[in-house]
């Protein structure tokens, strides 16, 4: 499977395009074969660690050739050779008795001259031409071509098929040969027991441990994937040495989390790189696949239904992550750290997830007085616990909470408008509470930030309060539309909703009712209050756009960064 995963590899890694009106010549020669030769082949693309060329010439996969490159130009001719080994082949769709092969240069070729060539051959890209293809490596992305389509659907076929008709050890023992680490472990979920317990590892140690199971709780219950590193060994939570950990979810044919797949210490020793976190993806797909049987079954059936006025669309990505999330996590008895602005439905989401026997505390009321939980949890048999504002706690009386916590069977849903990580990066918030009251964290974004829902969401508003009034629905205005669209303000679901509630109650009752259009009293927020639009048009929208990406309830450490990462999403959009 490592041939399938370096070709794909090789297939994501950027080249730059060479025409004909370059004017690069390529002679490949092989090394296996004598007297094989194949002269004015032409040059598809090219970068440091590898090339396509395209040939009438058949070659094998993993045949070893010689490329000798030479430029037919007034000025400034180059003429040297690589070596490199064939990795991949596929039709070419402009000339179907033509060949494309794909070639992954030899780390001895990788030299100052074919670095300098590069650099030559860039000085002759126009400037705009240049900058397209620039933006598309800051983004990770190619264009997909008709040649790529085919190259891609041939490589994917290739990969599944091989690693279907394989066994899962086998697939397994080439894990470290890809990503260049030391270690796997396939951790499976027992729903019975509700721990983690190793499925196939080729090391002696589990790492399972305080901390990494909180990762590892992370990468299952949000399905998502966690690349970190530890510069410190303690940070672990085990007694030998971690550098780095690549974690990716496990799901079988109904979507459900199962397990997840762990690698770690990278031969470098630094963090696992973009490409390692692309390859993981389809790497823990293909094992899923051996696991497709497995479910938890000792899991109740939960109704894919969330409350009425914090509602998220299962037809956006991030709608249905947080919908997998919060059903997955109410069938467990994990702890919950659900953090997002104020109006987003902090609240409402831990009511959702927690039983009918649950108690809401909130230490900003009176933080003395609160400790009276203690008291109800005994008296009335209390299972989940709402914690607001655990921040408000001095650091004595957090130390307090802890010890009675984790002293009671209680599941602890905590809820924050604050970043508790980066309070207690600064010390406001004990290490050992966090860490015991984050176990599965999950952000609710603004509303601003899912453009695909909010018109979806301002109708369900609408439906359900002209129900309540016995109303004919109402249709949103065009200009209504707009301003949701463009997400310049700063509203939740909550203001939202009573937004439509003052819109539905100015209506006039005596018009006629199938003819009257919703008009939404939206407050965009105002950009010459941030900066003179007169002077500077363009540094004024950037500042918005800005604002517009951020989420209030997280600690940035870096405000350049967020810039920085939008002026690169407009400038490459």
């Amino acid at each position: 499977m490592r041939y399938n995963i370096q070709n794909y590899k090789f297939f994501k890694s950027y080249r730059f395009p060479i025409h004909e009106g370059d004017k690069v010549n390529a002679e490949v020669i092989t090394f296996e074969r004598e007297n094989v030769k194949t002269n004015n082949v032409q040059i598809d693309s090219i970068n440091l660690s590898g090339l396509n060329f395209i040939s009438t010439q058949k070659y094998s996969i993993g045949e070893n050739v010689k490329i000798k490159i030479q430029t037919n130009r007034i000025f400034n001719n180059w003429d040297f050779e690589l070596t490199g080994r064939i990795i991949r082949s596929f039709i070419y769709c402009e000339d179907v008795t033509k060949t494309i092969y794909g070639i992954s240069i030899s780390p001895d070729s990788q030299t100052t001259v074919l670095k300098y060539f590069l650099k030559d051959f860039l000085s002759h890209y126009k400037t705009a031409k240049l900058k397209d293809k620039l933006f598309q490596i800051c983004q990770n992305k190619i264009k997909i071509s008709k040649d790529d389509g085919v190259e891609l659907f041939s490589l994917f076929q290739s990969l599944i098929e091989r690693a279907f008709k394989g066994k899962l050890t086998t697939i397994l023992s080439e894990l470290p040969t890809i990503f260049h680490c030391e270690n796997y472990h396939i951790y499976l979920f027992n729903s019975k027991t509700k721990d983690f317990e190793v499925d196939h590892t080729n090391s002696d140690h589990t790492l399972l441990g305080k901390t990494f199971n909180g990762l590892l709780n992370e990468a299952y219950f949000n399905k998502v994937i966690i690349n970190k590193s530890f510069n410190d060994q303690s940070a672990t939570g085990v007694d030998f040495d971690i550098k780095n950990i690549l974690l990716a979810p496990l799901v079988n044919y109904n979507g459900e989390s199962i397990g997840a797949l762990c690698l770690s210490n990278t031969l470098s020793g630094d963090k696992f790189n973009i490409t390692m976190l692309e390859n993981i993806k389809i790497v823990s797909g293909l094992i899923s696949y051996f696991y497709n049987s497995k479910n938890n079954s000792g899991l109740e059936t939960v109704k894919n239904k969330l409350p009425n006025h914090y509602i998220f669309s299962d037809r956006s990505h991030t709608g249905l992550a947080i919908i997998n999330t919060l059903n997955t996590i109410k069938n467990t008895r994990e702890n919950l750290y659900i953090h997002g602005e104020a109006g987003v439905g902090k609240l409402e989401y831990a009511k959702y997830v927690c039983s009918e026997n649950s108690l809401i505390i909130d230490f900003e009321e009176s933080e003395n007085q609160s400790f009276e939980f203690i008291e109800q949890v005994s008296n009335n048999g209390i299972n989940d616990l709402i914690v607001k504002n655990i921040e408000k706690l001095s650091l004595e009386n957090q130390a307090i909470f802890y010890n009675l916590i984790s002293s009671l069977k209680l599941r602890i849903i905590t809820i924050a408008s604050n970043d508790l990580k980066a309070l207690e990066k600064n010390d406001y918030i004990l290490t050992d509470l966090y860490n015991h009251i984050t176990t599965v964290k999950l952000n609710i974004p603004p509303l601003r930030l899912r453009r695909a829902e909010i018109v979806e969401i301002a109708q369900y508003y609408i439906q359900f309060e002209c129900k309540k009034r016995d109303m004919e629905n109402k249709k949103i205005s065009q200009e209504t539309i707009n301003k949701l669209e463009s997400a310049k303000w700063d509203i939740n679901n909550q203001e939202l909703h009573a937004l439509i509630v003052k819109a539905i109650l100015k209506l006039n009752k005596k018009a006629d009712n199938s003819k009257q259009v919703l008009q939404i009293p939206i407050k965009e927020r105002q950009s010459d209050t941030i900066v003179d639009s007169d002077k500077n048009s363009q540094l004024q929208e950037y500042i918005l756009n800005t604002l517009n990406s951020c989420d209030k309830s997280v600690a940035y450490s870096k405000t350049e960064k967020i810039f920085v990462e939008s002026l690169m999403t407009k400038k490459a959009s």
